[in-house]
């Protein structure tokens, strides 16, 4: 049988012969073309990954990161003025209050249009 040449990402070459237990050039590799992560290197990553604390310890530590990292990005938004929030906070409650009492007159024109056909 012909013996194929396949050329790894690290330079090296490696011969295979179609029809061997590893079916050629695909062998070890997974459905997109890559390199699958059998090799010794990557379980390390994957041991290396695993909290090597308890829960609760984890848990706390994880908690406190996050707490950081919130404080950090507060610290980048732009608060609106005294002026600002006044302002809009009026907008909001005069508007609230037209609706209010729109839906209340077109409550109550309902209340006494089905009140005088129940009549």
């Amino acid at each position: 049988m012909a013996k194929l040449k396949i050329m790894k990402k690290n330079g090296s070459d490696e011969t295979s012969t179609p029809g061997e237990k590893g079916e050629g050039i695909r062998a070890n590799t997974d459905t997109s073309g890559r390199k699958a992560a059998t090799d010794k290197a990557a379980q390390k990553k994957k041991k290396a990954r695993l909290p090597e604390t308890g829960f609760l310890e984890n848990s706390f530590t994880t908690s406190v990161q996050f707490l950081r990292e919130v404080k950090i990005e507060l610290k980048k938004v732009t608060w609106p003025s005294r002026k600002e929030t006044i302002a809009s906070t009026s907008v909001v409650l005069v508007v609230v209050a037209l609706v209010s009492m729109y839906l209340g007159f077109v409550d109550f024109g309902l209340t006494q249009l089905v009140g005088s056909v129940i009549k």
